[in-house]
This record gives structure tokens, C-alpha cells and sequence, in this order.
């Protein structure tokens, strides 16, 4: 199963036997269905847990995936078959490190999902910090799911919300994602407070009028080649972090771009990344440079 670049159509899922695993693999599954992929359920049993936790927390949890690994992949195989009858589901244990296992897969595979935290001390620790590497490193998009994620895919209604920057990473994919669905996108530009403070009321209308055209000239070109998907779009003044999970109250996916963070601006996105990573209520989807919709 692959496409005629040698990308395999199969999205490859990390599990790590807690309750938010779990509900990613619900969710990968449900996407893998209505893109008529395939699904990879992985376990690493040497996953290596961030720092803080003692080294009998640290054997103890490596313990427990190695012991427990192959019920960990059978009970996530069977979710992801009940939710998506018919999907391709393919399960594998490994004992490489699961972060550098993921990056590895992440040129070979259109999507990779994980959880936002695992179960537990250990496991909280491995699966928060894979979402973390696993979305500043991966070559493909990488969708961050909680536990408390409603994990339909486009049957209520609910639109997907894009946090479109000034180079629209996320936009292409996040149009895709709308019309994969058959639901709205919601498409948000996110402009600092502190431009309020620098100009006239005059000007920062011009300047919100600005903000605006640019925002339409990016989103045109892909409104055209996906002229079924409703499109809205709003410029906003405010913190990003705050303005999208805001704005994505009510949606089905966050789609948001990743950046080559430097210097200030850089720790702003990425606490601005953090934030949305682990407050948003729905999936969040982060969507690498130059990355096209599959």
C-alpha cells in the first residue's frame, strides 16, 4: 500500500498502553477509514522517558511495556478494527527508542498519531514526551490527540480550524482535511496585540484590511482547487495560543504549521505550539515546511 512516490499510504499510530493511546488509535483509525489508508499500531518497549522520574520508575515502565506489549497491540488492533470496519490494521513491536523509530517512519508515511500523555507517572512521561519530539522532528504531519478527543470524523458537522502564519504551512493540508470530511474550514490569521498600541485607530483598521487581503490571496489558490469546502476567514488581535483555542472551541481539528524556530519569535511559537498541543479540546494537527496535502 503506497503511493507513487514510495510513501506508503499508512498511517502508523504510537501506543503506549494508556487510556490516551487508546483514543488515538480510535481517531487514527477513523481518519485511516475516510482516507481509505491503512494503520500501523506501534510499541516501543525501550521507550526512554524524559528526565524527573527515578530510575526504578524508569526500569518499572520499561518492564511493563516489554511484558505487556503484545496485549497493549491486540487490544489497540481490535479498537481500531470496531471503529473502522474494513481498514487495513497491522501491528508492530519494537525495541528501538520510539521517538527515533517515529522520525524514521515519518519520511516513509503520510501521518503518524499519537496521544498528548500516557497513563501513569512513566507513562505520562513517554507519551507527552514523544508528542513533543515527534511534532518539532517528523518529515510528515503529525496529529496530537487527548484522551477527552471526540474522535468522529465529519458527522456532526464540525468544522477544522487553521491557524494560518505568513508562510500558510498548514493551509493546503488543512483544506484537505475539510474536504475529506465534508464539513467547513475555518481559517484564522492571528495578529498581536501589541500592534494596537503602535497605531491609530485609522490606521489599524487599514491595517486589519491589510492583514485581511493577505490572508485571502493565501487561502484563494486552494479555495479554488477545493471550491465544495465553505470557507470563513477572520483576522484577530490577541495572544495565538489564546485566539486559536478559542477559535477551535467548537471544531473537529486543529491544523497548525511548524516552524524553523529562532531567537524570540521562536520561543514564541513554540510556547505558542505547546499551549495549543496540550489545551486544545479537539485532535491537533502539526504540519511540517513544505509538506503538501497526500
Amino acid at each position: 500500500m503506497s503511493t507513487d512516490n514510495g510513501t506508503e499510504r499508512t498511517i502508523v499510530a504510537a501506543v503506549d498502553g494508556s487510556g490516551t493511546a487508546l483514543q488515538a488509535v480510535r481517531w487514527a483509525a477513523a481518519e485511516a477509514a475516510v482516507r481509505r489508508w491503512g494503520l500501523r499500531i506501534l510499541l516501543s518497549s525501550a521507550s526512554a522517558p524524559r528526565t524527573g522520574l527515578s530510575a526504578m520508575e524508569i526500569v518499572g515502565g520499561r518492564e511493563w511495556l516489554y511484558w505487556n506489549g503484545e496485549g497493549v497491540l491486540s487490544e489497540a488492533a481490535a479498537m481500531a478494527r470496531h471503529v473502522a470496519d474494513g481498514v487495513e490494521v497491522t501491528t508492530e513491536l519494537t525495541a528501538d527508542p520510539v521517538i527515533d523509530t517515529l522520525v524514521e517512519r515519518s519520511a516513509r508515511t503520510p501521518m503518524i498519531v499519537v496521544g498528548s500523555h500516557g497513563r501513569g507517572a512513566v507513562r505520562r512521561a513517554l507519551l507527552g514526551s514523544v508528542s513533543s519530539a515527534v511534532t518539532r522532528q517528523a518529515r510528515c504531519p503529525v496529529a496530537v490527540v487527548h484522551r477527552e478527543s471526540l474522535f468522529t470524523v465529519g458527522e456532526d458537522g464540525r468544522p477544522v480550524v487553521v491557524g494560518v502564519d505568513e508562510e500558510g504551512t498548514a493551509v493546503g493540508c488543512a483544506f484537505e482535511e475539510a474536504a475529506l470530511r465534508g464539513v467547513g474550514l475555518r481559517a484564522v490569521r492571528c495578529c498581536d496585540d501589541d500592534v494596537g498600541g503602535f497605531v491609530l485607530d485609522g490606521e489599524l483598521q487599514q491595517f486589519r484590511a491589510d492583514e485581511t487581503r493577505a490572508l485571502d490571496r493565501q487561502l484563494d489558490p486552494w479555495h479554488r482547487k477545493y471550491p465544495d469546502v465553505a470557507l470563513e476567514s477572520e483576522v484577530m488581535f490577541g495572544g495565538p495560543a489564546q485566539v486559536l483555542l478559542e477559535r477551535a472551541g467548537d471544531a473537529q481539528l486543529l491544523v497548525v504549521g511548524r516552524h524553523r524556530w529562532t531567537g524570540l519569535v521562536g520561543t514564541t511559537m513554540r510556547s505558542t505550539r505547546a499551549a495549543v498541543l496540550h489545551r486544545a479540546h479537539c485532535p491537533t494537527l502539526v504540519v511540517p515546511e513544505h509538506v503538501e496535502p497526500r
